[in-house]
């Protein structure tokens, strides 16, 4: 039973002014059943994004409001609130949201912006725990407006870039932050490309292969309020060099209108095989709509491409007739527009009030897709789609494997007969591709009158295939992608990878093997000096030296072997405090986060002298006090590191600042006892 209140009644047109919205030919009802906890919980009114996730793998999509509202989908049209999932954020918190297996663990787990912006681990029954080390955690200064996962080397492991807008979310002011996946659950801090350095009012960045080439593209829109600019879209050029890098696009128009650009959006409205574009602009210049001619782009003109404080652009088939609408949110109100299938659009449904973030997933599993949308009470909440035009439909559950398991990136084709006419239509899998959120991951298509679909080709970031045919239609239908005959890719962690004195690491193997050649044998290379120290699959070693350590895997399946090193993984340090290290001379001064941070009781600080300096460096507590100086006096230029304990300080947030001629930088560390 539907729980919601219906106000269209058929296929006519009719206008009403009720709760601040008005319909015509209403597709969508708002849900006001008063038990279900999405329609009596206050989401924020902010900025604030949505998604649409399934986050115990039930097959029920559950929803996901930030700043911290996760909703677990009972499966009866109704809700349970997670109030344990509160407990984990503050008012700090959230802006963006953006979910995929970083870790490939079978369970989806959520990266959520604000200040700080931090990932949270799913554990698979609805429980999640930050994820603390540095470089993505809890002390490190990583603000951002939103965030998007995406695997941009292809290693099978989704990537992370924050978006952080230089101006709107704190001081000092900083550029985009970018994370390698190390596919060990931890992640390499990257500096290197333009929007890691820049500051720039950045907004929203969304991946998408808009060239279709087989590695994953960057487009981030730009706000910067009191005038226009060009927004910064990269190309990756992974497939052309075999090398992943993201190069400015100068493409015409797309990369030379002035934009004062929020979310960029690549679809295939028109089904014709090539990727068009859709863009919000917030302020003085139109949305922007370019037609994809075979390469070359053609700026539309339509309804959709008007001046207004617009937000989002959201895309799927509404009707279910085989073609993309889009849903448009803006400080006005959330607008509905059903593609006319020659390059126009119908409005078929206003809902007033200040709207934000929102997201289209199909929470009932009938066969349409609902929306959920953020901003003023008047228009925030959850949407039914209740047409009923007997067009039929195809959903689809994706798996990576040798890809990442949330199949972020993953490209579906699909054929059928639609109308008389052959269709092809295309989906790609984002984590995110909408203001500040993303719909469902699960992938809709549309299929008007056909009776059957024809063939459905899915395209892993492996480059792995699977072609399907001939499929029933109204039905949902999970796909997995198999692992190559022969395959086998070493891989590994470990619980600690810095410690004081004696360490003892438990190492985990995590390769990739094909189930039919399953690994037979390990050899593990602890220090990389040529021995092998153990021959379990998950073994235990103590170090009691100080020094960097390289650790070595070699798994067998019985015919082949695959081998992998993680250069100076392991860190031992001694407890008298400081080592030097002049091999390399630093260009730069830097102050860098502590690790392990939070720590019990010692932690490891490092720092560069970029040119022979009086250095001093202290720590201090949250009222200002001095509790420790750690360095005064003078330092040639060089890498340094050092110790500090806590034994003798109680449990909280301290403050270490270096000074070394002009140079100054302060961190956060948390001592948890």
């Amino acid at each position: 039973m539907k729980l919601c209140n219906l106000f269209y009644l058929g296929l006519f047109f009719f206008i009403f002014d009720l709760f601040g919205w008005y319909s015509i030919a209403q597709t969508f009802v708002m849900v006001t059943d008063t038990t279900n906890p999405v329609v009596t919980t206050a989401t924020d009114a902010n900025y604030s994004g949505a998604a649409w996730v399934d986050i115990d793998n039930d097959g029920n999509l559950d929803l996901f409001v930030t700043k911290s509202f996760l909703f677990h989908n009972l499966g009866n049209g109704n809700f349970e609130r997670l109030t344990d999932f509160q407990n984990l954020s503050d008012s700090q918190l959230g802006n963006g949201t953006s979910w995929a297996d970083y870790d490939n663990d079978g369970d989806i787990d959520l990266f959520m912006s604000g200040n700080p912006s931090l990932i949270y681990k799913n554990d698979g029954a609805g429980n999640f725990e930050a994820v603390t080390e540095s470089p993505i955690g809890t002390s490190d200064d990583n603000r951002g407006w939103t965030g998007a996962w995406a695997d941009y080397d292809n290693d099978g492991f989704v990537d992370l870039v924050i978006i952080h807008p230089a101006g709107f979310l704190g001081f000092p002011q900083i550029p985009c932050r970018f994370f390698k996946n190390n596919g060990d659950g931890r992640f390499t801090k990257i500096d290197s490309f333009q929007f890691t350095t820049d500051l720039q009012a950045y907004t929203v960045g969304t991946w998408s292969d808009y060239d279709q080439d087989g590695d994953e593209d960057l487009f981030i829109g730009s706000g910067p309020i009191n005038h226009a600019a060009v927004d910064f879209l990269y190309e990756n050029t992974l497939i052309e060099t075999g090398t992943a890098d993201l190069v400015r696009i100068n493409t015409d128009p797309i990369a030379t209108d002035l934009q004062q650009g929020q979310v960029w959006n690549w679809i295939d409205f028109d089904n014709d095989g090539d990727l068009d574009a859709m863009l919000t602009n917030y302020g003085g210049v139109p949305n922007r709509f370019y037609k994809n001619n075979i390469g070359t782009y053609v700026s539309l003109t339509n309804n959709l491409t008007v001046n207004g404080n617009y937000l989002g652009n959201l895309w799927g088939d509404i009707d279910n007739d085989g073609d993309l609408d889009v849903l448009l949110t803006n400080e006005g109100n959330t607008q509905v527009f059903i593609n006319n299938g020659d390059d126009t659009f119908t409005l078929v449904s206003t809902f007033n009030g200040s709207s934000r973030g929102s997201s289209l997933g199909d929470y009932d599993n009938d066969g349409d897709l609902d929306f959920y949308v953020t901003g003023s009470p008047l228009v925030r909440g959850l949407y039914e789609n209740v047409s009923a035009n007997n067009n039929g439909w195809i959903n689809f559950s994706i798996k990576g494997s040798v890809s990442n398991h949330a199949a972020i990136g993953t490209k579906v084709k699909l054929k059928a007969t639609i109308n008389g006419n052959t269709v092809w239509q295309y989906r790609e899998i984002s984590a995110q591709n909408n203001f500040n959120g993303h719909n469902s991951q699960r992938v809709h298509f549309g299929l008007g009158d056909a009776s059957v679909v024809d063939s459905a080709i899915i395209t892993w970031t492996s480059g792995q295939q699977k072609i399907l045919t001939n499929m029933s239609i109204n039905n949902f239908y999970s796909v997995e992608e198999e692992i190559p005959t022969g395959y086998l890719k070493a891989n590994f962690s470990a619980d600690s990878i810095v410690g004081i004195d004696q360490l003892t690491v438990q190492f985990t193997d995590l390769t990739v093997a094909d189930p039919s050649m399953p690994v037979t044998s390990w050899q593990w290379d602890f220090d990389n000096n040529g021995t092998v120290d153990a021959t379990g699959q998950n073994p235990s070693f103590n170090y009691t030296s100080e020094d960097t350590f390289s650790v070595k895997l070699v798994v067998s399946n019985g015919t082949d072997s695959d081998t992998l090193v993680r250069n100076d993984y392991i860190i031992v340090n001694s407890t008298t405090g400081i080592s030097e290290n002049h091999s390399q001379l630093p260009g730069t001064f830097s102050l860098e986060q502590n690790y392990p941070n939070p720590f019990n009781p010692a932690t490891t600080i490092k720092y560069s002298i970029a040119e022979e300096s009086n250095v001093v460096l202290k720590v201090f507590n949250l009222l200002g006090q001095e509790v420790a100086t750690l360095v005064n006096g003078e330092k040639t230029p060089g890498f340094y590191e050092l110790n500090f304990r806590g034994d003798n300080l109680p449990s909280g947030i301290y403050i270490y600042h270096i000074t070394a001629g002009s140079f100054t930088s302060t961190k956060k560390m948390i001592l948890l006892k």
